[in-house]
């Protein structure tokens, strides 16, 4: 079961009613053995902290974070030790993130700017972000997207 949280909560309630009512709900699903895992994603690492500091550990198995394990943000590092986290990014390709990417317009020119000076260096952007967030052992799961087979594929055949 996952749980999408916005800044002021659940989108049907707030942050003290996930605490209370959701995840001791979903943990008695657990254990009855109808769901296998509870997810919590969101943006903002403060509503991760916020949850996840009242319950008792082991009540969420997954978070899910977007965009804080690149190498334009590390805001991650060290945040939660033998904690699932998973990280989204789009920033740091040739292409460019979608319209849609909450990052700054600074940011976003910052990494363009990066993926230009990698690509005159004669390396890519996209393979060298992934690099850096796969090496951090302490992270256990990355997702990863790629935009084709072709570029998987070339990305799997040279490590």
């Amino acid at each position: 079961m996952m749980i999408n949280v916005s800044e002021r909560g659940l989108l049907f309630g707030c942050l003290d009613q996930i605490v209370s009512e959701t995840l001791p709900t979903l943990s008695k699903l657990k254990e009855a053995g109808k769901i296998r895992f509870t997810e919590i994603t969101s943006l903002p690492l403060g509503i991760f902290n916020y949850v996840l500091d009242r319950v008792p550990p082991g009540t969420v198995d997954v978070t899910l974070s977007y965009c804080h394990y690149s190498i334009n943000d590390s805001t991650l590092e060290g945040c939660w030790r033998n904690k699932c986290i998973s990280t989204f990014n789009g920033l740091l390709t040739e292409a460019g993130p979608p319209e849609w990417h909450p990052a700054s317009v600074e940011i976003k020119n910052a990494c363009q700017a990066a993926a230009a000076h990698s690509k005159a260096k004669g390396k890519n952007m996209s393979k060298l972000a992934l690099q850096y967030s796969l090496s951090n052992k302490a992270i256990s799961t990355t997702l990863v997207g790629m935009s084709s087979v072709k570029w998987k594929l070339s990305f799997l055949f040279s490590i």
